[in-house]
Formats: structure tokens, C-alpha cells, sequence
């Protein structure tokens, strides 16, 4: 298990007001199918969230083999999320270099389970480009699904007492709502 200094003298205070808030959206929110029976914890991440953590990560930079030279475009100020039953659709800018285009894009990002593993992944279904007299070029392939991180282990501070826990994504759910992750918790 792993340590993080910015959680220290803090674990506790952020731990209460994190089952504060569970509470309230456990309260508020209404399961689409029973949730697996070893749910902790239910947390709804609202689409303005996302939205922000989407806004965190660009500009992402794709750089694309075009033989001669590599094509390097550049996605940013994605806007108008649309949530829908396993996915997210956005607008976004992309611009390009050295054949420099502007365009605005309009990405479908899917959320995966892998039917062996049972992880699941995040994959850009579509992600098309047009460059006018080019074509329309769908770069979704140059940008490989990537895996969720399931479990997350962690020191939750106490007085007096540092106890190793953890937390396990069981399943999560992309609706119009958001995303819903329903965890369990395990203790020592």
C-alpha cells in the first residue's frame, strides 16, 4: 500500500465529509438495476464534473505517422457533453501541425468491460476529422482504449492510528445522470 503526504492530518476530516456526501447521493439517486450485494459505497459524478475532468486533460497532443512526416494534432475546449447509456459525446477543437487545419470535432467516447478480465476501459468509438479537400479522417484508432484503475488502496488517518484501506470499483454506470461507480470497502 502507498502512503500520500497531502492525506496526512487530513484523512479523517476528508473521510467524514466523503461518507457525508455518499450518504446524500445514495439518498438522492435512483439504482437503474440492483447494485452487485458487496456495494459499499455508491458515488455519482455529476456531468459538470466530468466535464471539468475532461477540461483537465486537454490539450492532448496525437501524433500521427504520415509516412514523410508526422502529423501532430492537437485536441482542446471540449463543451457540450451529452450523456447517454454507456458513453459521452462532446464537441472539441482540434488543430493541427505542420499542415495546420482547425476544426471542430465531435468525439464518442464508450466505456468497456472486458468480458475475461472484467476491467473496464475507456474507448474513443469515433473521432472524426474534416479537413476539407483531404477528407474526413476518423482518428479514433491512433488513440488505444485505456484501463480504469479498479482499486485504489490507501492510509485513512486517525488519532493516533494510520489503517490501511481499500476501495474497489465493482461497477460503474454512464447514464444521462452522469456516471454512478458502485464500490466496496475493505479494512485489515
Amino acid at each position: 500500500m502507498r502512503d500520500f503526504p497531502w492525506w496526512r492530518g487530513r484523512g479523517s476530516r476528508v473521510f467524514l465529509v466523503l461518507l457525508a456526501s455518499m450518504r446524500l447521493v445514495a439518498a438522492a439517486s435512483t439504482p437503474l438495476d440492483a447494485p452487485p450485494p458487496e456495494t459499499d459505497l455508491r458515488i455519482q459524478i455529476s456531468p459538470a464534473a466530468v466535464e471539468k475532468l475532461i477540461a483537465a486533460v486537454v490539450p492532448y497532443e496525437l501524433t500521427l505517422d504520415a509516412g514523410l512526416f508526422e502529423e501532430v494534432v492537437s485536441l482542446s475546449e471540449p463543451r457540450n457533453l451529452e450523456f447517454f447509456s454507456g458513453g459521452i459525446r462532446l464537441e472539441m477543437l482540434a488543430t493541427g501541425s505542420p499542415i495546420g487545419f482547425r476544426a471542430t470535432i465531435h468525439p464518442v467516447i464508450r466505456l468497456e468491460r472486458e468480458a475475461a478480465s472484467r476491467q473496464y476501459r475507456v474507448r474513443i468509438e469515433s473521432l472524426p476529422v474534416d479537413l476539407g479537400l483531404a477528407g474526413t479522417f476518423d482518428l479514433a484508432l491512433a488513440i488505444p482504449p485505456f484501463p480504469i484503475k479498479t482499486l485504489s488502496e490507501f492510509f485513512l488517518s486517525t488519532p493516533g492510528k494510520e489503517i490501511p484501506m481499500g476501495m474497489e470499483i465493482l461497477e460503474i454506470q454512464v447514464n444521462r445522470r452522469g456516471i454512478e461507480l458502485l464500490m466496496g470497502t475493505r479494512f485489515p
